[in-house]
């Protein structure tokens, strides 16, 4: 009787043991979906962030063009692929472009 009672027992902890493992697993799955989807929201977030850092960029870009018509003149002449005459007008168009 003890025998049968012992193996009772140890089937009752076993089944309890693999309901405990599917549990487990269960809970992993879902952690491993939340974080996945964690990684999505802030991988779109960086995204919208670079995206307004080069909207910002370019309408700096812009404003300078617009504001400084000396410049304006160069940025012309870059763009028609005239060399700058000087170094001055050279660091001018490095610095914009970099």
């Amino acid at each position: 009787m003890k025998n049968e009672n012992l193996q009772t027992w140890a089937l009752v902890s076993e089944v309890i043991g693999g309901i405990a493992v599917v549990l487990s697993l269960i809970f992993v799955g879902f952690q491993i979906q939340q974080s996945s989807e964690e990684t999505a929201m802030n991988t779109r977030a960086l995204e919208a962030t670079a995206y307004q850092n080069l909207i910002a960029q370019i309408e700096s870009m812009n404003t300078l063009i617009i504001q400084d018509p000396e410049f304006a003149d160069l940025y012309n002449r870059m763009l028609n692929r005239e060399s700058p005459t000087n170094s001055v007008e050279r660091q001018r168009i490095v610095t914009f472009i970099t």
